[in-house]
């Protein structure tokens, strides 16, 4: 997909961007890369929403993050997907309940 400097995302693809991903979890989990510790499932999971992120939004996809000194990658994704959806969000909306709901949802079982 070219790249879209003008896309935007609304809080309604946005849930349905997660809520595909929660389809997809378990599948995400498995194909984590488990000899890399800072890979937890967390941190898997917020790699797959915002590689989906970009691609919805016409970017190009940058997928691996440095953990930026913390023991998993989980502050970088979660930060890159919260700058990423206020920037290109159509209007205000709470991302972050959205991803802390889907990665709550992913984790339960």
């Amino acid at each position: 997909m070219a790249e879209d400097s003008t896309a935007t995302i609304g809080r309604d693809q946005f849930k349905r961007l997660c809520d595909n991903l929660l389809k997809d979890a378990r599948a995400i989990l498995r194909a984590r890369d488990a000899t890399d510790g800072a890979m937890d499932k967390k941190s898997a999971l917020l790699q797959a929403l915002f590689v989906r992120l970009q691609e919805k939004l016409g970017l190009p996809v940058i997928r691996t993050l440095t953990t930026r000194g913390f023991k998993t990658y989980e502050f970088s994704y979660r930060e890159a997907i919260y700058e990423l959806a206020l920037e290109r969000a159509k209007e205000p909306f709470g991302y972050q309940a959205i991803v802390n709901d889907l990665l709550a949802k992913a984790l339960k079982s």
